[in-house]
């Protein structure tokens, strides 16, 4: 958002932070991205009790960050005297001040917390202190939620290990909603391509053994791939999603 601002023509920027910058190249550790992701994530999903697991995702992600990439852009703009940037500190108190001149529309006036007695001045204010996520505020899961009794924990639904919202409903959730199954990287690459794979094989049970295999018959197509070929490394829960004509 300062790198945007600048690029409009802003001259004078003041980025207030309620926490201290972090420079991280992913909004988690870079150990869940490498070898050590595996005794992490065996340690999240041996904990069963969900509300622990949500305060292992925050713990883990630590607030908001920025890529290095950012970093070296926000130094610049210190550098040049068009930026200055305010850590550890919130805003304490907003009031806009309309212009008495009728070429002018007015300031804003806002304290830190850092200093209670000096007010200072702006145009504009851009708020950028994230949303509140809670899948039950969405108008997709509204009817959903109260049909089929889902529960949440904190805003996350309750899924089960193959990101299904209840046993009775074939829908599936990825992203960010299937954090509390995939874990801090969840919105991620690496969480899409675990949450896709965790679909992808519960399907296959679904279309072969499951409600919509054709009666008289417990496997519905032969697949290019079986679950012995993904199981030895030599194909993938999508190909094996295939159908064999």
């Amino acid at each position: 958002m300062v790198d945007v601002a600048v690029k409009r023509g802003f001259t004078n920027v003041k980025l207030i932070i309620r926490s201290s910058m972090k420079v991280r190249y992913f909004d988690f550790s870079i150990d869940l991205m490498g070898r050590n992701s595996g005794r992490w994530l065996a340690k999240f999903w041996m904990e069963r009790n969900l509300k622990s697991r949500l305060q292992m995702i925050r713990k883990e992600k630590n607030g908001g960050s920025i890529t290095p990439k950012y970093a070296e852009t926000l130094e610049n703009y210190v550098n040049a005297g068009i930026l200055e940037i305010c850590q550890n500190v919130e805003v304490k108190n907003c009031e806009w001040t309309p212009s008495t001149q009728d070429n002018d529309e007015g300031v804003w006036e806002y304290q830190l917390s850092n200093n209670d007695d000096l007010k200072y001045q702006c145009d504009q204010i851009w708020l950028a202190t994230g949303c509140i996520q809670d899948f039950l505020r969405e108008p997709v899961f509204k009817f959903l939620a109260k049909d089929y009794n889902l529960s949440s924990v904190q805003g996350f639904p309750d899924l089960d290990d193959n990101l299904r919202l209840h046993p009775d409903l074939d829908l599936f959730v990825m992203g960010g909603y299937a954090s509390l199954i995939l874990g801090p990287a969840a919105a991620n690459l690496q969480g899409g391509r675990v949450g896709a794979e965790r679909i992808a094989s519960k399907l296959l049970e679904i279309w072969t053994n499951g409600k919509y295999a054709e009666k008289g018959t417990k496997t519905r197509h032969r697949s290019a791939w079986t679950m012995a070929d993904v199981a030895a490394n030599m194909g993938n829960y999508f190909a094996a999603l295939t159908v064999d004509d």
